[in-house]
């Protein structure tokens, strides 16, 4: 169960983050913001969301991050949040936040609605949790890149109107440099690639010892498998970019963007599956 402590936790962390999302959003069409609102914002968030996170775990009395709709969600949140954090205070890309903190929000917003409307416990043996934890880092990772080709599209069209004589936004170079959001993106792609490949063998391999019976005969066909193997194959494209030049800069963004859409819609598909096959 959610307890109302956990509730008023995860709105205040919602609005924290969305806080310095409009801060963001506010530096970038040219208002005078405080240089330190946006940190001070994230790392409130990050410290909620965490107690959230920590309490959670500690009413139920199992200390897996990844137990039920409501932690894997909220884990996900934070985790995002904390690379945000991590990328902002090492090596700043201008207006992260104002992309990222949106996604933050949202997995928050789905931890309050699956966590409560279907708060399922999921299995505790070696391939459940191998799975989960490889497939929702996967996930994760797919999300920044996804984040990160948005900014990408964006400051490329930002130079290109610039290049053209064209309307410029208030600030040059707000968004960070193409090369240092592509290394990201990439970055990101490589180790999400690589865990959410042993996610989707580990979930094979458990759908065909004990989870068969529980999603049918046709479970290849459900929504969650189809939309997972899709984001998987679009990334597998993103992931050989290096070596396929025409594919470089603009589409991969293009293709990172489709792969964040898929990675979202697949786990939507594995909140909404009944009880017993949301694996």
């Amino acid at each position: 169960m959610v307890s109302s402590v956990q509730i008023l936790l995860l709105v205040l962390s919602i609005l924290a983050y969305l806080a310095g999302g409009l801060s963001a959003m506010a530096a970038l069409v040219g208002k005078k913001i405080p240089v330190i609102s946006r940190p001070v914002t994230l790392c409130v968030g990050l410290v909620m969301s965490l107690t959230l996170l920590l309490l959670h775990c500690a009413s139920t009395g199992l200390w897996q991050p990844l137990q039920n709709n409501f932690s894997a969600m909220v884990t996900m949140a934070v985790l995002l949040a904390a690379f945000v954090a991590y990328i902002q205070f090492r090596r700043p890309v201008p207006s992260l936040e104002w992309l990222a903190m949106p996604v933050v929000v949202l997995l928050l917003l789905m931890a309050g609605h699956f966590g409560t409307a279907k708060p399922e416990q999921y299995l505790p043996n070696a391939y459940s949790v191998v799975h989960r934890v490889t497939s929702y880092l996967g996930a994760l990772s797919f999300l920044i890149s996804g984040v990160t080709g948005i900014l990408y599209l964006i400051s490329a069209q930002n130079l290109r109107g610039r290049k053209k004589g064209g309307h410029a936004p208030p600030r040059p170079g707000v968004f960070g440099s193409l090369e240092r959001l592509e290394h990201l993106t990439y970055s990101s792609v490589t180790f999400g690639f690589a865990l959410f490949t042993l996610g989707l063998i580990t979930g094979f391999v458990w759908i065909h010892h004990e989870g068969a019976g529980r999603m049918g005969a046709s479970w290849y066909l459900s929504a969650k498998v189809i939309l997972a193997l899709a984001a998987w194959a679009i990334f597998a494209v993103v992931l050989h970019t290096p070596i396929a030049p025409r594919l470089r800069g603009r589409k991969n963004a293009i293709l990172s963007i489709v792969g964040l859409v898929l990675t979202l819609a697949t786990m939507v598909a594995v909140l909404l599956m009944p009880a017993g096959g949301a694996s």
